[in-house]
């Protein structure tokens, strides 16, 4: 049996407001857009980095504490400084 990757998923409780997040803070893309019986977004940068993000509601799932998350999305820039403030200004917390 091959295993193959996939994107990782993000559960949402605000999911127009994380995907306008990732689209307009981070340069994703949305690929393909879910919207009828559930809400999922595929989406993807121009580099490759695939995510999707779902309802957390719609999952049965509710969102607690950032800090306790179990997973941890990462990627990889030229200027670390550079990317926070970016993150500050458009409303994120580093």
């Amino acid at each position: 049996m091959e295993i193959r990757p996939r994107e990782t998923v993000v559960l949402a409780g605000d999911f127009a407001g994380l995907v306008a997040w990732y689209r307009d803070v981070l340069g994703f893309k949305v690929v393909q857009l879910f919207e009828d019986g559930y809400h999922y977004a595929y989406m993807e940068t121009a580099s490759g980095i695939k995510i999707g993000i779902a309802s957390a509601e719609e999952m049965g799932v509710v969102p607690v504490d950032r800090s306790k998350n179990t997973v941890i999305l990462q990627v990889e820039v030229d200027d670390v400084q550079h990317f926070f403030a970016h993150l500050e200004e458009a409303g994120g917390a580093v």
